[in-house]
């Protein structure tokens, strides 16, 4: 039987396959679209690397196909900014280009105030016809003295959009540890609706597990399927690693199933050589020691 040898399944791939093999995940892009529909703002929490940008992507097309219009902006593209001015300039002009179905008189200025900001926004939604839905992705991208102020400003566009029959969404999307930030008792994003993305279940992992394997016409016995799953602890993206490990070495043995003696070298080699540059983990150092800078 022809086995399939390219074992590097990209992260985009393996993420998108995530939304047909873990009910978590489709129970959290499920929780998205309902309270679109309800006119609220969203905020979609999640462990780093767990899926969140694909997530969302697929929940804004569901909406778009009911009606809705709708950007994704990465947060994380404008962590360069020089102010916060600058973040509020460069953000309208993003959003300008996805939803005005008229052009503006004038171009956005290189700099915009918060009240300016929300104007420019106002000035979209009174120009639609339907709800526009701005999703921010990567809250966690931003630099850190950028974030409060943003989201006290998405607060006071809420308070102004209140009352309008046409109404902007906001869906804003952050790593686990931003919760408190995010969601908290003092956050003035707090009027969101919370959207968790939790650890993926035990039959979650193993039906991860058991897809990856199958791309490759690979078997996994029982035992080594256990191994696996205990070792990801519920983490979706430690578990693709672990089975790309995995069939690496498989391959690389000309082997074609995985038995729990292979499994717990497989583990315990990531322990040993792979834990420290694991991705979830250098992300947020690295976006500490930009902070720093």
């Amino acid at each position: 039987k022809n086995r399939k040898k390219n074992t590097n399944m990209d992260d985009q791939s393996f993420f998108t396959s995530l939304l047909h093999q873990s009910k978590t995940h489709r129970a959290a892009g499920n929780h998205i679209v309902r309270a679109i529909r309800q006119g609220l703002y969203v905020a979609l929490i999640g462990p780093r690397f767990s899926g969140k940008t694909d997530l969302l992507a697929n929940a804004l097309s569901l909406l778009q196909d009911v009606g809705y219009a709708s950007v994704n902006i990465d947060l994380a593209q404008y962590r360069a900014c020089s102010s916060l001015n600058e973040l509020f300039a460069r953000l309208s002009q993003r959003i300008r280009s996805a939803f005005a179905s008229v052009p503006f008189q004038q171009p956005v200025p290189a700099e915009l105030s918060a009240d300016e900001f929300i104007q420019s926004l106002d000035e979209i939604a009174a120009q639609r016809d339907r709800s526009c839905i701005i999703a921010f992705d990567t809250l966690e991208g931003l630099h850190s003295s950028y974030i409060h102020p943003l989201l006290i400003t998405l607060r006071n566009l809420y308070n102004l959009q209140q009352a309008r029959p046409t109404r902007l969404l906001i869906v804003l999307v952050s790593a686990l540890d931003m919760a408190g930030i995010t969601l908290g008792p003092t956050s003035p994003f707090n009027i969101a609706e919370p959207v968790f993305l939790s650890e993926i279940t035990g039959e979650d992992s193993e039906q991860i597990i058991r897809y990856e394997f199958e791309r490759y016409d690979l078997g996994i016995s029982p035992k080594a399927l256990q191994c696996l799953c205990e070792a990801g602890l519920g983490d979706a993206y430690l578990l693709h690693t672990l089975c790309q490990d995995a069939i690496r070495s498989l391959h690389a043995q000309g082997e074609y199933e995985l038995n729990i003696t292979r499994a717990r070298r497989i583990v315990d080699h990531f322990i040993r050589q792979e834990a420290a540059q694991f991705r979830p983990l250098e992300e947020p150092i690295k976006q500490i020691q930009g902070d720093c800078h």
